[in-house]
């Protein structure tokens, strides 16, 4: 059972960032340069470790990142278009 529960501990540190990133009106730049931070690190994690859970943990990260950035994107788009 102590390996469920440091996965769960891991897994809550893991997002607990996830509320840093405002989704609905976001200061643009900022939150983009934080994605990319997050986007670096899932990758740098997924290249350095060793254990399959942790990988795919890295993958799901990624995927999370690239999501943000592309919802980033599409709203500095809209932004700049309506300027």
């Amino acid at each position: 059972m102590e390996w469920k529960q440091k996965m769960a501990d891991y897994y809550a540190a893991l997002f607990k960032s996830a509320d840093v990133l405002p989704l609905q009106k976001p200061e643009t730049s900022a939150a983009i340069d934080e994605v990319l931070r997050a986007l670096r690190e899932a990758y740098a994690l997924w290249q350095e470790t060793p254990d399959p859970d942790l990988i795919d943990a890295a993958i799901f990260r990624i995927n999370a990142a690239e999501k943000q950035y592309a919802y980033l994107l599409r709203q500095e788009a809209a932004r700049v278009s309506l300027e």
